[in-house]
């Protein structure tokens, strides 16, 4: 594509991102839609009918759209109205609900004949097919009859395969694990990172940092078992754990945040339990945070998190696992074993004290920010819309 041609004349590009609402703006549909419209592209987010920042009806280009009953007529009526030329649906389970979700193809065929280009991002889960149920097991520790659950799983990725115009993953890792399934239309395109917000050294730094939901597949247990581990050291140094994240929607994740506080409560001096964070407070909290830990027992998905720590500069600590091995390199310093406390716990008391460690890690994210950015992830999106509508006449 030549520079005249301005990526295909972005300007005259209208995309329906369908997503669920998010409570922050950091959220990836956020960046990648400002990303798009940055290149030109007009973007409209099409979110579910509950839900979301209060500040979202404040801008005409985010919509209430759909409910998770009814969103394949929903989406479908919209496009229309919109006349939009592409519909990129962001698609993790969550998104329509687990039994919403087996409705997706049907979307997909209705979009198809309605002549929409369709694209779908699939944020996870993504699962290896000849390690399927240890995944599974991570992911949905509460439901019965995991492998069903993973046949129903690797059927509907098919079905979207087939019924698109394209599938996004975000790492090779990802790609690879989906085509073992049978999907043949699957394209890499990494988690974009901010390229600015870098948060300097002069603050008070006091404060270790396991960020995200709260729940087994983000293994909130390791960190906080490493955390009993040094905890006269962190005293010390009057460093503090911090927990911050929501519960997941899912039945029995409750009981598993009871059983973290009975487990733990003999180190409540030095940990912290937090909910749901405001952009505000997220930012505030990242200005006092020496390092990020991210001791996901198995990949699944891309991390938003892993980008946020990039994006300010801040040390992420994290497991020996496909994913972090393939954004952050095989010898970068902060990995260490899935579900293996004394490994972390060592990790982060280096984290604490090397501080060449540390100009090493941020070396490699200052090429990871150039490399990654919004903008780039963006053109890199408007490249593949280029290509599926490159035969059909933009409206």
């Amino acid at each position: 594509m030549t520079s005249s041609s301005k990526l295909f004349e972005m300007k005259n590009l209208k995309i329906g991102l369908v997503c669920r609402f998010p409570l922050s703006r950091k959220f990836y549909s956020f960046q990648l839609a400002e990303g798009l419209r940055n290149l030109g592209a007009e973007v409209l987010l099409y979110g579910p009918k509950w839900g979301g920042l209060q500040t979202l009806k404040e801008d005409q280009r985010i919509l209430k759209v759909w409910s998770p009953l009814t969103y394949i007529i929903d989406i479908p009526r919209r496009a229309i109205r919109d006349r939009v030329n592409i519909v990129h649906i962001q698609f993790e389970i969550p998104t329509f609900h687990l039994i919403g979700s087996l409705l997706l193809p049907l979307l997909l065929l209705i979009l198809k004949m309605t002549r929409k280009k369709v694209i779908v991002t699939i944020h996870g889960p993504i699962f290896p097919r000849k390690n399927a149920i240890t995944y599974l097991k991570v992911i949905l520790p509460n439901l019965p009859f995991l492998g069903i659950a993973g046949i129903l799983i690797s059927r509907l990725y098919l079905l979207m395969d087939r019924l698109s115009d394209g599938i996004i993953v975000h790492a090779r890792v990802f790609k690879r694990w989906l085509t073992e399934f049978g999907l043949k239309k699957v394209h890499i395109i990494y988690h974009g990172i901010e390229n600015e917000g870098i948060i300097d050294d002069n603050g008070e730094k006091d404060m270790v940092l396991c960020l995200g939901t709260i729940a087994p597949r983000k293994g909130v247990h390791t960190f906080l078992h490493s955390i009993s581990l040094i905890k006269d050291e962190l005293k010390k140094r009057k460093i503090k754990a911090i927990i911050a994240g929501p519960l997941p929607s899912t039945l029995g994740n409750g009981e598993y945040l009871r059983k973290l506080l009975e487990l733990y409560k003999d180190i409540k001096d030095v940990v912290e339990i937090k909910g749901f964070l405001s952009d505000d407070e997220l930012e505030e909290l990242l200005r006092r945070t020496k390092a990020i830990c991210l001791p996901y027992p198995v990949s699944i998905s891309a991390s938003g998190i892993l980008s946020i720590a990039i994006s300010k500069n801040i040390p992420v600590i994290v497991t020996d696992t496909p994913y972090f091995r393939e954004i952050l390199d095989r010898d970068y310093p902060l990995l260490f074993e899935p579900q293996d406390p004394h490994s972390l716990s060592q990790i982060i008391l280096m984290t604490l004290r090397e501080k060449n460690l540390i100009i090493e890690v941020r070396s490699r994210f200052s090429i990871l920010r150039q490399r990654m950015s919004w903008r780039k992830i963006a053109h890199e999106h408007a490249v593949l819309y280029y290509m599926i509508l490159k035969d059909t006449k933009l409206q």
